[in-house]
């Protein structure tokens, strides 16, 4: 796993869209979801062999991306074929598709919050009712409150579920996830869950809904290798569901609005990442641990953090500044200078929060969490 030592002035979104996002070119960017670290070689030496050859026409899609998914997915006992698998542009794509396919306009939908904002925008963007089910802290982890979560979904058409849960970092267990699809089942909720983290787990093994048979009448998972690999640009998702019917629907929208258009480079780093990323994978998820770790030792104490299980995320708490959230955006931004993403994007109870990306650098991290010691000056 190698550090990407300069990314400004690469077009990248995180280093070069910052000036944009935090009207302030100065800051030390620890927001956007994705790793400041290059790509395996691996995936590097089979994009060249295509670029070598120096011809971009219309491409098929092959069997060997299918069973790359196929065999990627079978480490988390999901075991599927190409018939259960679709592809498209990316996971909000996805999302969006599934929504259209399955719910109709002022269906509710159900979404457990905080959670990453296209939850809330391809939900009301398409016509739907957005119905929330607040995370609950007890005991230093983050919960399901399951009355209040059967109380809402018996009236909802669908559930956009999480899982790792991105801000949080929570990775749900056995128990929780059949609780859950459980009471979906029992109302005929159909359940679309976003897998897209599930690479990055540490002390624990990620539990896909699409290896649990018995929910896979109304379960449909999106995944990708965007997170795990940092291929996020490439533009390359799929679509996993049993539910012959569903996809049938899934993909007559992804059809419709050309939501399947992908990269043909893309598509390589894809089998490339599945057959031949494990080891890299590894090293990178004992690296973001050890990060995780040391931001936790190191950090100020004064902000609250529940230890991700998950993710590269850190979802920190500053409550006990007393400030308010236009308050502390103002001293991160102008005194700290370091650019994190805001509490309020993740949902409304969320305003003194803000989400810290610590894949990166342990000098960069190090940098930033020195900064944030600022906001006690």
């Amino acid at each position: 796993m190698k550090i990407s030592q300069e990314l400004k002035n690469t077009n990248s979104l995180k280093y070069d869209g910052i000036k944009d996002k935090f009207k302030s070119d100065d800051l030390l960017p620890m927001w956007v979801a994705d790793m400041d670290f290059k790509c395996g070689d691996f995936i590097y030496e089979d994009l060249r062999k295509m670029i070598d050859r120096n011809h971009y026409s219309y491409k098929i899609i092959d069997d060997e991306f299918y069973s790359s998914i196929c065999k990627w997915q079978s480490r988390y006992d999901v075991h599927i074929t190409k018939e259960n698998i679709l592809y498209s542009s990316g996971v909000v794509s996805s999302m969006k598709a599934c929504i259209l396919a399955c719910s109709d306009e002022n269906d509710n939908i159900l979404i457990q919050t905080p959670v990453y904002p296209p939850f809330y925008s391809s939900i009301s963007v398409l016509n739907r009712n957005v119905i929330k089910n607040p995370l609950i802290i007890e005991n230093d982890e983050w919960v399901v409150d399951f009355i209040d979560f059967e109380n809402k979904i018996k009236k909802c058409k669908m559930f956009l579920f999480c899982n790792p849960q991105n801000p949080t970092g929570k990775v749900f267990n056995k128990e929780e996830l059949e609780k859950l699809f459980s009471i979906c089942k029992k109302y005929n909720v159909i359940i679309v869950s976003d897998e897209v983290h599930s690479g990055i787990v540490y002390d624990k093994k990620h539990l896909s809904l699409a290896s649990l048979e018995n929910f896979k009448d109304i379960a449909i998972t999106l995944n990708a290798p965007s997170k795990s690999f940092n291929l996020a640009s490439f533009s390359v998702s799929y679509i996993i569901t049993k539910n012959i019917n569903m996809k049938k629907r899934i993909r007559r929208i992804l059809n419709k609005y050309d939501l399947n258009t992908v990269h043909s480079l893309g598509i390589q780093a894809t089998i490339s990442a599945y057959n031949k990323g494990d080891d890299w994978l590894k090293e990178t998820t004992t690296y973001l641990k050890e990060n995780i770790d040391f931001t936790i030792s190191n950090i100020d104490k004064k902000i609250k953090i529940i230890k991700p299980q998950g993710t590269y995320l850190i979802w920190m708490s500053f409550e006990n500044y007393n400030y308010t959230h236009k308050e502390l955006e103002d001293i991160l931004i102008n005194k700290c200078k370091v650019g994190l993403n805001s509490g309020l994007d993740f949902g409304e109870n969320s305003s003194l929060f803000f989400r810290l990306n610590v894949a990166t650098s342990r000098d960069i991290l190090e940098e930033g969490i020195n900064r944030l010691k600022m906001i006690n000056l």
